[in-house]
């Protein structure tokens, strides 16, 4: 009846693959762009910010604020690229309340007590 429908096309595997990343929690955002990018996938990065921050990946439709409405969010009729969980996951993260970026041992052995001793002439 007229009406647009989203269907997904073939940066559908880049824009899973890139919220499945950010969810491992591994590398930043910034990070993960470039290595989409390096991926096949042409995005910038503002739009890479915009397209994690958009509901629309996983069924959702964010209808804008009106006069006398506040912006609310809707259940599309679209095929979603992710799940609402993994969307949130994302969402949590980007926000800093969740964060599972593993510490990596940058000690190196040659500097034992670095961190430990402070110069005196410092």
């Amino acid at each position: 009846n007229d009406r647009k429908i989203i269907v997904p096309d073939d940066d559908a595997k880049h824009v899973k693959w890139i919220f499945e990343e950010i969810a491992k929690g591994i590398h930043p955002a910034q990070i993960i762009w470039r290595m989409a990018k390096e991926r096949g996938f042409n995005c910038s990065k503002n739009n890479c910010w915009s397209l994690i921050r958009n509901p629309v990946y996983c069924g959702k439709i964010l209808i804008a604020k009106n006069d006398d409405e506040e912006a609310f969010v809707v259940k599309g009729i679209h095929e979603p690229i992710i799940s609402e969980e993994l969307f949130e996951q994302v969402q949590d993260i980007l926000s800093g309340r969740k964060r599972n970026i593993k510490s990596m041992n940058t000690r190196r052995e040659e500097f034992p007590l670095r961190g430990y001793l402070v110069c005196s002439k410092c």
